[in-house]
């Protein structure tokens, strides 16, 4: 009993010695598990920071590119959606000043509210009048490119004054003849004319009336008549003199650019008034090729 109490005491003694190196042992791994979890942090706190930078970059991108594509889209609703143009027939009640004119002739736009007028002062039977309206041209004519860079967009409204030359007067009062049945038709036939540039023939002047498509019904025999009557004869007459002796025209065709300002007046009773004023921006005389000697001075008069 005596030897069994110290081998126990040994025993005692050896197991508290493990395990005090046991104790020692964790000790000295500790700084190592330590060191490893402050590395562990360290990678884990840069690769949050990397992902919000990344995630960052990509919303950024994400944001420029949809609002690039935005503009894009928005810049370019002429080729995506559908237009319509909004045409007027009138006639003016005098022939004295621009504004009346203006005022009284016939309109196509797009944009009711366009700031600006872009005027063609042309003859029917003028061949490079013709030619800006696609005669003897296997391209997009002038007219065309004019109309989609600054018609369809709703920049400029669009007004077609004649200027009768040596051609049948009947040629420039059948446009007045079709327009009083549809203001389009009046452009429609305008264009048709150019592109089959002929001298006036009734019957041919007919088939092309017929080849109108319209959303009113069009009466070929009224058409007729209105021309053989001579109803816009004078009309024709006084716009081709407001043409050279106001406008100044000399040759043809010359285009007018002006810009549409609103001016308002008040009388001595305090009421208010407003008119409109057209201040001429720009003078295009011939022909031009419409990348070199139109678009450029309309870009630049247009703000």
């Amino acid at each position: 009993m005596k030897r069994s109490i110290p081998l126990l005491i040994k025993r005692i003694q050896s197991q508290i010695h493990n395990l005090l190196l046991r104790f020692q042992s964790f000790d000295l791994k500790f700084p190592r598990i330590e060191s490893k979890l402050k590395k562990f942090k360290y990678n884990f706190n840069l690769l949050v920071s990397i992902s919000i930078i990344v995630s960052s970059l990509i919303v950024s991108v994400t944001f420029i590119f949809a609002f690039n594509l935005h503009n894009v889209i928005y810049k370019n609703l002429i080729y995506i959606l559908p237009k319509y143009a909004f045409y007027s027939f009138k006639i003016p009640q005098n022939y004295d000043s621009t504004n009346s004119v203006l005022e009284g002739q016939p309109i196509l736009t797009y944009n009711v509210n366009a700031k600006y007028i872009f005027v063609e002062n042309s003859d029917l039977d003028c061949i490079n009048c013709a030619k800006f309206h696609g005669y003897q041209q296997n391209r997009d004519s002038s007219f065309e490119k004019l109309s989609r860079d600054f018609l369809i967009t709703g920049k400029l409204t669009y007004i077609f004054i004649d200027k009768q030359g040596l051609g049948d007067i009947k040629k420039h009062s059948s446009l007045y003849c079709a327009g009083e049945q549809d203001a389009k038709a009046f452009f429609e036939l305008k264009t048709i004319y150019y592109k089959n540039f002929t001298a006036f023939d009734l019957n041919k002047a007919k088939e092309y009336f017929n080849s109108i498509k319209s959303s009113k019904t069009l009466d070929i025999n009224k058409f007729e008549s209105c021309i053989n009557s001579g109803q816009y004869e004078e009309h024709v007459r006084k716009i081709s003199g407001f043409s050279s002796d106001i406008l100044g025209t000399t040759g043809t065709p010359t285009f007018y650019l002006y810009e549409i300002k609103e001016v308002t007046t008040k009388t001595l009773d305090g009421k208010t008034s407003q008119t409109k004023t057209y201040n001429l921006l720009a003078k295009i005389v011939g022909n031009q090729n419409y990348e070199i000697g139109i678009k450029p001075v309309l870009e630049k008069a247009i703000r």
